[in-house]
């Protein structure tokens, strides 16, 4: 979660002064690096644990199939419920309006054919 104590900030992993990329050796999440970065909170990591990806690319089916179908599903949810209700808005607009028309044009009302 955001602002937990026992969860890792972005600076756990990063550093906090010196940032670069992934490619420069000088990073620590650098390849050469990265494992030893791991065992700053995961003592007992081994050869292999590095290999978590923490921050997976959503838009890539080969990599991360859990991740992007779950992505895919989630924002045409998203889209499904706010098509939904934008049409329930839009019908209920116009009724209101046949109501308006209606009420307008009703007896004693002054308004219709003169």
């Amino acid at each position: 979660f955001l602002g937990s104590e026992v969860a890792a900030s972005c600076s756990d992993c990063h550093g906090a002064h010196g940032v670069f990329p992934a490619e420069d050796e000088r990073s620590l999440t650098s390849a050469a690096n990265l494992l030893q970065t791991c065992r700053t909170c995961h003592e007992e990591a081994e050869a292999g644990f590095e290999l978590y990806q923490p921050h997976p690319d959503p838009r890539d089916r080969e990599k991360n199939p859990y991740v992007f179908y779950s992505f895919w599903f989630m924002n045409l949810l998203l889209a499904g419920v706010l098509g939904v209700f934008l049409l329930h808005t839009l019908a209920w607009w116009i009724r209101i309006g046949v109501d308006l028309r209606r009420a307008s044009s009703g007896p004693g009302s002054g308004g219709g054919k003169r």
